[in-house]
């Protein structure tokens, strides 16, 4: 059975509703892709509890087309109809009632609209990901019918987490914090980089969560944010005692939701005074802005704040910050808006939309700090924005030396 009630599911959907009826249509199509690519199954994980575990990478056919990929269709106000590119799918996992399953997606999504007898504008979620192949398909297909695309309208809805999607990232940060807990301990013994990352994945795989990635850079590699690009560890580097190791945790950490805490410590916790500052200034920093988000406050006086510490605490250019040139983001399924960096909050002429952070929102602080002669650290919090005092979702420990 579904982790979530399908209350959750019904006021998800009619969420959805309201929003396609905003935007001015009366069809819309939500697509997903998930199997070798966890990135943008998002909206139909959320709104259909489907996951596919088809691989990308399988060549299209006559028989197979469009695998990994999913679509939702919202028609003449009822209940979203999934097309699944899995059969053998198990039922009693969709909160979905109507199914089409097919290897060849596209067929079943054109057999879909007509169905439906679909005219007119119809709403298409997912362009950002979704291939011009299967785009050009569906239009060849549909003559009469004018496409129109927006990436943001079911992303904009899920940035409004429920009861139980809280709860659900609850324990999410727990998983999350365990693994990163689990990793550090065994970093902090010295061994490889790739040492220090299974002691990380096992602690979540046993609680039921899995990484996207386990970044962990040390000694000559602290500088970049992975010891291997990658796997994000290396077999081969040896974490030695004096050594700085900057860890991160992340992926689907719990039912698809995402999170991504992250420490520095010191190998053998023998480190000099110097490396213990760069770690406590990065640690101060990210919690003096994590206390600085509240209900109603501006995304960019956070960015400002952060801009002005991290001038303060003389750091230098950075090359782990120059990869992400941002103070955290909104989190869920996977990273959500607003990002935390200047011209970053949202596709042109969005901005607004996302200039002000809002009561239940879950969000990160990270920051990246290097010190000539030091090394780098970095740490990245997540949290949920409530009023009076900020709820800490990962509570691996801060000091390891």
């Amino acid at each position: 059975m579904t982790y979530f009630p399908m209350d959750e599911y019904e006021q998800r959907w009619s969420r959805v509703w309201d929003a396609i009826h905003s935007a001015g249509f009366e069809t819309a199509l939500v697509w997903g892709q998930s199997g070798g690519n966890y990135e943008r199954c998002n909206d139909i994980l959320y709104l259909t509890n489907y996951y596919s575990n088809q691989s990308g990478h399988a060549y299209d056919s006559s028989v197979r087309l469009a695998s990994s990929y999913s679509a939702a269709l919202f028609a003449n106000g009822d209940s979203p109809e999934l097309f699944a590119d899995q059969p053998d799918y198990p039922e009693d996992l969709l909160a979905v009632g109507r199914v089409s399953s097919d290897r060849n997606l596209i067929r079943a999504v054109t057999a879909g609209l007509r169905q439906r007898s679909a005219t007119g504008k119809v709403l298409s979620v997912g362009h950002d990901f979704l291939p011009v192949k299967y785009a050009r398909l569906l239009e060849d297909a549909f003559p009469g019918i004018e496409f129109t695309y927006d990436d943001e309208l079911v992303r904009d809805v899920r940035r409004y987490k429920s009861t139980f999607e809280l709860e659900c990232i609850r324990e999410a940060g727990e998983t999350a914090s365990a693994a990163l807990q689990a990793l550090m301990e065994t970093a902090m013994r010295g061994g490889t980089q790739a040492d220090a990352a299974a002691a990380g994945m096992a602690e979540l795989a046993r609680r039921g969560g899995f990484p996207h990635m386990i970044p962990v850079s040390s000694g000559a590699t602290i500088h970049r944010f992975t010891g291997d690009p990658i796997a994000g560890f290396s077999r081969e580097i040896v974490m030695a005692p004096g050594d700085l190791v900057r860890a991160w945790v992340y992926g689907p950490i719990w039912q698809g939701y995402w999170l991504d805490p992250g420490r520095t410590g010191i190998v053998g916790r023998a480190g000099t005074r110097r490396q213990r500052e760069l770690i406590r200034t990065a640690t101060d920093i990210t919690h003096r802005l994590m206390e600085s988000v509240t209900p109603g406050s501006r995304v960019l006086d956070v960015v400002a704040l952060g801009e002005r510490l991290t001038t303060e605490s003389g750091s230098q250019d950075d090359p782990v910050s120059n990869m992400f040139p941002l103070y955290g983001h909104g989190v869920g399924m996977f990273w959500e808006r607003p990002t935390l960096g200047e011209g970053m909050l949202g596709e042109p002429g969005t901005e607004e939309r996302y200039a002000y952070f809002h009561s239940g929102q879950t969000c990160t602080i990270e920051v990246f700090l290097s010190w000539p002669g030091v090394g780098s650290a970095g740490i990245e919090e997540c949290f949920i924005v409530q009023d009076g005092k900020n709820e800490l979702l990962t509570t691996t420990d801060l000091e390891w030396w």
